[in-house]
């Protein structure tokens, strides 16, 4: 009988071999068995409002305000459909493909200073409040990282946590992230939260490859 991590590992190495690129009205996008994660687009305002209007939601992101404002998912919209009109778009609105309803973010990108050629890419995160709970992060996280193995061929992702971020951890571990230690946080533009240390999480191309080829 498979143990419960058992269970859960083998269901995140599925996640990641059913991952496909698959072409949408105005950018690319990946698909999961339960997920669509696509470029942001001008409709999800008021709902990417809704869900980032939230503390337990926006308390471990480092850079959007709180309260959050229309302002600022309009902006952050407009970031995405810039970044979906570059070669290799990472900011991706997480959608549950059965219906539609925007969830979440997901997004990799250089790990390094812009305009920096890097094998590194990071990872990052962040999911609704209602929807907790139910696993779409690792999924939508495993088709990330193996969007950024396969297409961007990075040699490494990184995933920067805050130290009481129990929960991201798990994801991270569940889907074979290691703990690499305690590091002062990322350098980004606008910080607002996230100053202490934070743990840096790796996954190298030779573990995912040996996760993604079982």
């Amino acid at each position: 009988m498979l143990s419960e991590t058992t269970k859960k590992s083998t269901q995140v190495v599925k996640f990641q071999k059913q991952a496909r690129q698959v072409p949408t009205k105005n950018h690319s996008a990946l698909k999961t068995p339960r997920l669509l994660l696509r470029g942001f687009e001008t409709r999800d305002r008021e709902q990417l409002f809704q869900l980032l209007n939230n503390w337990d939601v926006i308390r471990y992101m480092a850079t959007p305000p709180y309260p959050y404002t229309h302002a600022a998912a309009a902006e952050y919209i407009q970031t995405s459909l810039d970044n979906h009109a570059t070669t290799h778009p990472g900011i991706f609105a997480v959608t549950r493909a059965y219906d539609g309803a925007l969830m979440g973010g997901c997004q990799i990108m250089p790990d390094g200073p812009p305009g920096h050629n890097t094998s590194a890419a990071r990872l990052a995160y962040w999911l609704g409040r209602p929807y907790w709970g139910q696993g779409y992060v690792p999924e939508a996280a495993a088709a990330i990282i193996t969007h950024a193995f396969q297409v961007w061929k990075v040699n490494v992702v990184t995933a920067y946590v805050h130290l009481s971020n129990n929960a991201s951890c798990r994801v991270l571990e569940k889907i074979g992230f290691v703990d690499a230690g305690l590091v002062p946080p990322p350098a980004l533009k606008g910080r607002r939260r996230g100053t202490a240390s934070m743990h840096r999480y790796v996954l190298d191309r030779l573990a995912w490859r040996g996760t993604h080829q079982r």
